[in-house]
């Protein structure tokens, strides 16, 4: 039942959870080279919108407001439409999970990597170094040496 004195406020089950509310989005920077990190962007919005309609809206007027480059996301945010948004505004999304899954217990996900600031890998989690890799509509491809990766543990 909707609360008649907060009619925007929106109930909805995500990952079998119960949410009432709001959700709330922000930003920030996260340079080492920034003396201090900023909150470019905060929206707050009714729970029922989903998490790449916000990015794709913001997109536009956080490269126009803080010069952006690379935008680091959780796994909610990447879609069709913001990979268009981006590729428009040449703004590179990397995402840090696939949407909507949790990975599964032994198995190698995004988060194990590391990477440069431009959101290239620069090594596997057992310290190996792509022999290629490009990114591409926002989606990272890396290849790495068949011979070592045949053998890893």
């Amino acid at each position: 039942m909707q609360n008649p004195s907060d009619p925007d406020a929106t109930y909805r089950t995500k990952n079998e959870e119960k949410h009432f509310g709001y959700v709330c989005h922000s930003s920030e920077t996260c340079s080492e080279k920034n003396a201090f990190q900023v909150i470019t962007d905060v929206v707050v919005e009714k729970n029922i919108v989903d998490d790449s309609d916000l990015l794709e809206e913001s997109l536009e007027d956080l490269k126009e407001e803080t010069g952006l480059e690379t935008m680091i996301t959780d796994g909610g945010y990447p879609s069709e439409g913001v990979r268009e948004t981006a590729n428009k505004f040449d703004v590179n999304i990397v995402s840090t999970n696939v949407r909507g899954k949790s990975p599964e217990e032994g198995n190698l996900n995004s988060n194990d990597f590391e990477y440069d600031e431009s959101g290239l890998i620069e090594s596997c989690p057992m310290g190996e170094r792509p022999t290629s890799q490009k990114l591409k509509d926002g989606d990272l491809v890396a290849n790495f040496d068949f011979k070592i990766c045949a053998n890893c543990p």
